[in-house]
């Protein structure tokens, strides 16, 4: 026996949406609900579905725990958490219980798709609760250089800001009436590129753009955040420093800098707050000609327990870790690590950030040999709404 359940797929409006695509999660959590069954298929283990004709999914529930419908759109993921009734024994042909994921409150939108759009206010809101999380910036590259001088790596970008409001529900219908509410989703910046010229000091890294919440830039909009607020510098023959970080509701997370003297990149910052980090410092080639290697990639406040590290290059040459993505953009990212020096071939990549945090820094290179590393991308920025 098994419990039964059935999900119509709407919009705000009431429109079944056909051909969505539904996943099944544990309550809470990025983790597939293993034990979840699509009916049609006559008992197909599956985690996600796509909704009918109807706009309907089917699903028998074999063990009673809490879980979570994802609905996707167009990239985005708006979270509808549904609890099910404890099992009741019903045969396979009873009828079916039924719900609607938008009369279950509260709904979760989180936002990562990149550049502008609109976010639909439910009719039913009444209050509304807005995160918005800027872009972080991107490392600066390695310099190259002659040999027995100091060639210092890129410095690491930094993170991207976080800002929070309460808006009622009331003041944006009054804003928007059609409750088509605008909103922005800053990309993160550019990595510095790599430098092919000889007794050439690193590139920049690009600063990323501003996330805002009901408008479209900084000055208009109701919730807006920058994102870092430079990225990392070029590395030179006595620097290569740190991007700074965007000013939010926490103290800004600047991007970590490479050694002044062509040694190994510094670690990116461990942040205590909610906020990303920033990227770790690019490795250098001292006037002994001796690599230097990256710096790891900052540590996010709130992922600090994790056992994995983002890594900087710790080979002549190699590139710096990416931090690996977790849940569906809402979690602040650890910053991209830095990449390592080289005397005799190509300085290594900064890894790029994810989810807000700043890009590692690029290693030097040395004249002839080879060419310096760039500089990883900024993690871009994203926008999370909950409606009441």
């Amino acid at each position: 026996m098994r419990s039964i359940f059935e999900y119509v797929v709407s919009d705000r409006a009431g429109n079944v949406i056909q051909n969505a695509k539904v996943l099944l999660r544990e309550y809470g959590t990025s983790t597939p609900a293993l034990g979840a069954w699509d009916a049609p298929t006559g008992g197909q283990a599956v985690t996600e579905l796509t909704s009918d004709a109807n706009g309907y999914i089917r699903c028998w529930w074999v063990t009673p725990k809490l879980f979570d419908l994802i609905i996707t759109d167009n990239g985005n993921a708006a979270y509808y958490p549904w609890r099910p009734t404890p099992p009741l024994d019903f045969p396979d042909s009873a009828p079916l219980t039924r719900g609607n994921p938008l009369a279950h409150r509260p709904l979760i939108q989180i936002i990562t798709t990149t550049g502008g759009g609109t976010w639909p206010l439910p009719e039913w809101a009444t209050m509304v609760r807005v995160q918005v999380r800027g872009a972080g910036g991107g490392g600066g590259s390695g310099r190259k250089g002659a040999p027995g001088t100091v060639r210092c790596g890129g410095g690491g970008g930094g993170a991207g800001a976080i800002s929070e409001s309460w808006i009622s529900a009331a003041t944006l219908r009054a804003l928007w009436p059609t409750g088509d509410i605008p909103y922005f989703v800053g990309t993160g910046g550019p990595g510095g590129a790599a430098v092919i010229t000889d007794d050439t000091n690193g590139n920049n890294g690009g600063g990323p753009m501003t996330s805002v919440f009901g408008g479209t830039t900084q000055s208009n909009g109701l919730v807006a955040v920058h994102g870092a607020v430079v990225g990392g510098s070029g590395g030179t023959v006595n620097s290569g420093t740190g991007g700074g970080g965007g000013l939010g509701e926490f103290p800004p997370v600047p991007g970590s800098g490479a050694s002044a003297t062509g040694g190994n990149g510094l670690n990116g910052p461990a942040v205590q707050s909610r906020n990303p980090s920033g990227g770790g410092g690019g490795g250098g080639v001292n006037a002994a000609n001796a690599f230097g290697t990256g710096g790891h990639g900052g540590v996010c406040g709130t992922r600090r327990t994790s056992n994995f590290v983002v890594f900087g290059g710790a080979t002549e040459g190699a590139p710096g870790d990416t931090p690996p993505p977790l849940g569906d953009g809402w979690i602040p990212g650890h910053g991209g690590a830095g990449g390592a020096g080289s005397a005799t071939g190509n300085g290594g990549k900064g890894g790029d950030g994810v989810h807000g945090s700043g890009g590692g820094g690029g290693g030097a290179a040395t004249n002839g040999v080879g060419n310096s590393g760039a500089g990883g991308r900024g993690g871009d920025g994203c926008i999370i709404v909950e409606a009441w």
